[in-house]
């Protein structure tokens, strides 16, 4: 069963302080259909961020980081290739 945790909800010009302490300024809004923009994912430790951009929509981008994580899953538990 998957981790359900409420997702932030940024309003326009919100700081983001990252892992590292950086602080940027988000602003605007971004739904599943949104293209060519730049994104972090922060891990549910805390400790942890990946910093990424995309040419691609949200939902694409995401659907190909459930891909690649579930094939390295899949490789390193049975060792299916």
């Amino acid at each position: 069963k998957y981790r359900r945790q409420a997702p932030i909800i940024f309003n326009r010009y919100e700081k983001h302080r990252f892992v590292s302490g950086y602080e940027s300024i988000l602003n605007c809004p971004a739904t599943c259909n949104t293209k060519n923009f730049i994104y972090v994912s922060t891990c549910l430790c805390g400790d942890a961020e990946y910093i990424s951009e995309t040419k691609y929509t949200l939902s694409s981008r995401l659907e190909g980081h459930r891909s690649i994580s579930n094939h390295l899953i899949r490789r390193s538990l049975i060792g299916e290739r």
